[in-house]
């Protein structure tokens, strides 16, 4: 059994499996100064591809993605394949916040598209504060928590531990 975000799936039921996605994200700590003079509004559009191109990194927008109506848009396709699954590999610190579960859920509704996460922590720049006060053993504890309860409690929508 592997559990999503819409609860426990027969894992023989995932058989087209994208394996890391980000239906949600916010890596805007990697923002760098542009090159170039920067356009107004600096977000991505087709008006600012030639930029962006050349200094994706200049660009907050192009690290965002937030949009719950356009995710779901973008999974329609992908809902229509038997067996289409995504693990959402966004971790806390870069999107994943209180209520990602619920949004995950609501995603794979709509689409049909089932959709599992993963837990822990990206590289340094990523870390929540709170992250810094804890011991490793207390990370291990808050994974493991993530594993078996699932991110956003109540929710479930995690890859369950070989406990």
């Amino acid at each position: 059994m592997i559990n999503t975000v819409l609860g426990q799936v027969d894992a023989d039921l995932f058989q087209f499996v994208s394996m890391h996605e980000h239906c949600f994200l916010d890596s805007d700590v990697y923002v760098l100064p542009a090159r170039e003079e920067t356009p107004t509004p600096n977000r991505v559009s087709i008006e600012t591809l030639g930029f962006i191109r050349w200094n994706y990194e200049a660009c907050p927008d192009n690290f965002v993605l937030d949009d719950d109506q356009l995710t779901t848009k973008e999974l329609v396709p992908l809902g229509a394949v038997p067996g289409a699954a995504i693990v959402d590999v966004t971790p806390t610190g870069i999107g994943r916040g209180p209520d990602t579960a619920r949004r995950l859920a609501a995603v794979s509704s709509a689409t049909g598209v089932m959709i599992a996460t993963g837990c822990g922590f990206y590289v340094a720049a990523t870390h929540p504060e709170w992250l810094q006060a804890m011991t490793a053993e207390q990370i291990a504890d808050y994974i493991v928590d993530e594993l078996d309860s699932g991110i956003g409690r109540p929710a479930s929508g995690q890859l369950s531990s070989a406990r």
